[in-house]
């Protein structure tokens, strides 16, 4: 886990917290296999960040050529999903998900996604630009 700063809630079985922000875009970054909270009516809904390279690379694939694979099929690259919601009267070590909003954009393997609201209660990530063309764009506005 990484350093945070600032919980939002906190819970018995988690802690939702701040996530940590990039210096050069002041966006929000993530990285797989990290969890996020949004908050809807009642609960928090948790989703884990997921992409075709991190896959890729857990399964031993180069990242690069199933990158290619999916953009070539029209697949998705970079996803949310949803984590399935247990039960139980063991104990477990508590656990720390980020705080995450719909409209939010983050910064996610070197793109910039806006989080929006997909069918069946789920979120997904809208590519907007990649970092270089946010800081480049930054730059220039600053000049």
């Amino acid at each position: 886990m990484r350093n945070v700063s600032k919980v939002v809630a906190s819970f018995p079985a988690y802690d939702i917290v701040a996530p940590k922000v990039c210096s050069l875009t002041n966006l929000p970054v993530f990285k797989a296999d990290e969890t996020v909270a949004l908050k809807g009516p009642r609960v928090y809904s948790i989703f884990t960040f997921g992409s075709v390279a991190s896959f890729a690379m857990e399964m031993n694939d180069c990242p690069i050529e199933s990158y290619q694979r999916a953009l070539e099929k029209g697949h998705k690259t970079h996803w949310l999903n949803a984590n399935a919601v247990t039960l139980s009267a063991g104990k477990r070590d508590k656990e720390t998900h980020y705080e995450i909003n719909v409209g939010d954009e983050i910064l996610f393997e070197g793109f910039v996604f806006r989080v929006e609201k997909d069918w069946n209660n789920n979120l997904k990530l809208v590519k907007v630009e990649t970092k270089r063309e946010r800081m480049n764009r930054a730059y220039n506005e600053a000049s």
